[in-house]
């Protein structure tokens, strides 16, 4: 009787955790294909309807995850920064040490990281209009940059605007092919890179 009721327990939780899953498979869905109706709509023309048409789910579903079409919409961006956490997060394990290699790794981490997803690219340049934040380099890469500015006695303000510069204007020139995506264009921007980042004391 005992098995019976291990067997039966083992099955509800194995239905749990499949509705879970599905619900968060759902989820990630809905938040691609809110990206894609981001990229093609704009913030004025997003609708709700089309995301849940393009899911193939109901107009409902997405209210299931989602409050609102302004929650979802944070949701998305939330999503992207999640992302890029998380790659800034592995480089900091591959560059365990602060400092000028390190920041550097960040800075075209977030060059190829923007150019390897366009339609995050595409949302995040439109928060640039609603948030101060996202015209930023990445937080790892700006707490990294104000300690060495401050250990090193330069202008934090001049060092971040060149920095954020060289980023972006790299993600702009490699996209509309002034640069070629290739090897050596990536040595030539690490060593600019490098360059920004105030040296040493000697």
């Amino acid at each position: 009787m005992a098995k019976n009721k291990d067997i039966a327990a083992y099955a509800e939780l194995a239905e749990s955790e499949e509705r879970v899953s599905s619900q968060t498979e759902l989820r990630e869905t809905l938040l691609l294909a809110g990206i894609a109706e981001l990229e093609a709509h704009g913030l004025g023309g997003f609708s709700l309807r089309r995301v849940a048409a393009a899911c193939g789910v109901s107009c409902a579903a997405p209210y299931k995850h989602f409050e609102s079409k302004e929650a979802f919409i944070a949701a998305i961006l939330a999503y992207i920064h999640e992302k890029w956490e998380l790659l800034e997060t592995h480089i900091c394990t591959v560059f365990p040490e602060a400092g000028t290699a390190r920041l550097a790794e960040l800075c075209l981490a977030d060059i190829r990281f923007w150019l390897g997803n366009p339609h995050f690219h595409t949302v995040h340049m439109m928060e640039r209009g609603r948030s101060e934040g996202a015209s930023r380099l990445g937080k790892l890469a700006e707490a990294e940059l104000l300690t060495l500015c401050a250990e090193r006695d330069a202008d934090h303000e001049r060092c971040a605007y060149t920095l954020r510069s060289l980023v972006y204007g790299a993600i702009l020139m490699l996209e509309d092919g002034t640069l070629k995506n290739e090897a050596s264009t990536f040595r030539m921007l690490r060593a600019a890179i490098t360059d920004a980042i105030p040296k040493e004391k000697l």
